[in-house]
């Protein structure tokens, strides 16, 4: 009679237990966090603003490309000579000879001479002598023929221009590029650590419901297969749970290699000193129906062609096989030069009469054009391989985009109806319990709904990774992903 006293004694709290601990699994995780302080994606891209090398290295990009087209401008860049030479020999004046001038480039095909030159001596070629003490000239210099459409510096200033522009897109694509490797390692640490929480819930329930099973056993309420049965669910949820918190403890650094404070910024670059999150910190949820917001299903490759950076910084490229295209067309055609000065003696006073000027033209070409017929056939064949490349980038991004679309439309469909699964077999577990508490349920079924719901949790969770990663790749594709974070 004293046995079965103590026995029921020990069923009422076995099943006061399971009350306070069946409560609802949210109370549990719950507990795991005590003291965790929260890391949200909208506080990480913050901090991330401050300093990051490869976002620096994407605002570089821009600088890139304005230094570029300074250093193309300065082909157009006055230039100031000087030459002056002389022999004397023996008391006796050989030749003085002085030349000053200033060359000046004008974007077309023209350049502006201007100059100033002396020469005298009794053994001076007659064409170099002043009869003045100097002689002043403005002149032109223009080519007839071969670099009169185009020539290298034009060319290089024209590429120079789009490779601006074209630094812009770089930048852009730089920071997509960083912002899809930052979401996707926030969304890793994130699914790694939920998971943590569901396996370490099925732990706590399992290790105090162990407890509760042994006084039980020990009293005769119940056999050892029970016991046995919990105790190998209990090892399976710790296993799991051990498994992601290396996971969870993996996706933190991992994700902690885009966190850097800036100690010093100047001319001679970025001090940074990389950081680690704290393993207290952890993931939320909250901010990511930012990143939910940004997927648009009406997305058109054909409407928003020019949204595309990868597509558009192509395009630049394509461009500037044009301009080289141009350029060796040009080396086809013979050099002619033409050149005309008019002139002053010595007082600056110009007069345009057939006695106070003087013009050269000079003309060269290769016989065979061999060097300059191979180059104008290599830029075509260039450019052609680039627009064969474009043709087929086109089309590989319209169909990813479509198929990015669907998958991701799917995936999301797919992880709300596994949530909706998930819901169901909590409910079963939660009435199970009850039906346990009442004396109808066995130790077997209870845990076999608590597995089935957990299993379904983890379910749950690998597709939300998965729809998240799809979202993730789809923004990437179609530029939309670093709409206000950098």
């Amino acid at each position: 009679m004293q046995n079965q006293s103590r026995i029921s004694q020990v069923i009422r709290t076995f099943s006061i237990g399971f009350m306070l601990l069946g409560l609802n699994s949210i109370q549990a995780q719950s507990s795991v966090n005590s003291g965790a302080q929260e890391l949200t994606f909208i506080d990480l891209s913050a901090q991330i603003i401050n300093g990051h090398p490869l976002l620096i290295s994407a605002e570089l990009a821009d600088d890139l490309g304005r230094a570029n087209l300074r250093a193309k401008r300065g082909a157009f860049d006055p230039q100031i000579s000087g030459e002056r030479r002389g022999k004397d020999f023996l008391s006796k004046n050989y030749y003085l000879g002085e030349n000053y001038e200033l060359f000046v480039p004008v974007r077309g095909p023209l350049n502006i001479v201007v100059g100033n030159e002396r020469g005298q001596g009794d053994f001076l070629s007659p064409e170099n002598q002043t009869l003045s003490k100097q002689l002043q000239y403005v002149g032109l210099e223009v080519p007839l023929l071969r670099g009169f459409l185009t020539d290298l510096r034009r060319t290089e200033l024209n590429k120079a221009k789009l490779g601006r522009e074209q630094s812009n897109l770089e930048r852009q694509i730089e920071i997509l590029n960083l912002a899809q490797q930052i979401w996707t390692d926030y969304i890793d640490w994130l699914i790694s650590y939920e998971q943590l929480r569901a396996y370490q819930t099925g732990v706590t329930l399992a290790e105090n419901r162990q407890r509760a099973l042994r006084s039980l056993f020990q009293a005769g309420g119940c056999n050892g297969m029970d016991t046995l049965e919990n105790h190998i669910q209990y090892q399976m949820f710790k296993a799991n749970a051990d498994l992601c918190f290396a996971n969870t403890n993996k996706a933190r650094l991992k994700l902690s290699r885009h966190l850097w404070a800036v100690d010093e910024i100047n001319d001679e670059g970025a001090y940074l000193r990389p950081l680690i999150i704290d393993p207290k910190t952890v993931p939320t949820q909250t901010g990511l129906d930012y990143l939910d917001s940004l997927f648009k299903t009406d997305f058109s490759f054909n409407k928003n062609f020019t949204e595309i950076p990868d597509l558009s910084w192509y395009l630049f490229e394509l461009d500037k096989k044009s301009l080289d295209v141009k350029l060796k067309r040009q080396y086809l055609l013979p050099y002619a030069n033409l050149k005309y000065q008019t002139l002053a003696g010595g007082n600056w006073n110009f007069a345009l009469s057939s006695n106070n000027q003087r013009f050269g033209i000079g003309v060269s070409s290769p016989l065979f054009l061999r060097e300059a017929r191979g180059n104008y056939q290599m830029s075509k064949i260039e450019l052609t391989r680039y627009q064969m490349g474009f043709k087929f980038k086109a089309h590989e991004l319209q169909t990813k985009i479509e198929a990015m679309q669907n998958q991701t439309n799917i995936y999301r469909s797919v992880f709300y109806q596994l949530k909706d699964i998930e819901q169901g077999y909590q409910t079963l577990y939660e009435l199970e319990f009850e039906k346990f508490n009442s004396g109808d349920g066995t130790i077997f079924l209870l845990n076999t709904r608590e597995n089935r719901y957990l299993t379904a949790r983890i379910k749950t969770l690998e597709q939300k990774s998965k729809y998240f990663d799809s979202l993730i790749e789809y923004l990437r594709i179609t530029g939309l992903i670093n709409q206000g974070l950098f």
